[in-house]
């Protein structure tokens, strides 16, 4: 039976792994641009309000923006959303530290992994089960105080619509499935390395 620090253990990998996806693609300029072009969404104002967005997300900063093409009420918003992902970051560095504490004493490293790897790629699956538009919703409900919806000939929205918001969360959960896969996988041959090595002895 695994103890509980292992489970806790568990747990964090999806937990570490998702939220890197997540400050990647965050910053990855080029992520932006390729959804703004499958979504055929206008370029020349997309392109430069990503490039700011990216750069004002960079930081720990607690300003309002003054997003070109945005106007004060969408700022503000950003400027909610900013605080937000600096919460969220909060969360990432205390889900490696805390993991790390874990680990360090931990008899079942293997188990750890194997299993986190393999809970990384159930969970997008039991959460596609889930309509998108309800997590959206529901979301924004729990992590923002003030206004959120916006009209939708609104630039923000027109710039950014649901869809976009989709594909990010589907890349996210992709290479988060990807990590875990590999994770699971490598983990799997140590395992049953160990395990026969035990029966050979």
């Amino acid at each position: 039976m695994l103890q509980i620090k292992t489970i806790i253990a568990i747990v964090l990998i999806p937990i570490m792994v998702f939220l890197f996806s997540f400050f990647t693609l965050l910053s990855d300029i080029s992520f932006y641009n390729k959804v703004l072009v499958n979504n055929e969404i206008n370029t020349t104002v997309g392109f430069e309000m990503s490039k700011d967005l990216i750069k004002y997300f960079g930081d720990y900063s607690d300003f309002k923006p003054g997003i070109k093409y945005l106007n004060d009420e969408e700022n503000i918003h950003m400027q909610e959303v900013k605080r937000v992902i600096n919460k969220v970051k909060l969360v990432f560095v205390a889900s490696i530290l805390l993991f790390l504490i874990l680990v360090v004493s931990a008899k079942e490293t293997n188990k750890i992994f194997f299993y986190g790897g393999i809970l990384t790629i159930l969970l997008p699956i039991i959460i596609y089960l889930i309509p998108f538009e309800v997590l959206f919703v529901l979301f924004h409900k729990i992590s923002f105080v003030g206004k959120w919806q916006f009209p939708l000939e609104s630039i923000m929205i027109q710039t950014f619509p649901q869809q976009f918001f989709y594909d990010f969360a589907f890349n996210i959960f992709l290479r988060g499935m990807v990590f875990g896969a590999v994770l699971a996988g490598l983990n799997k041959v140590d395992l049953l390395f160990s395990i026969f090595s035990t029966k050979k002895s």
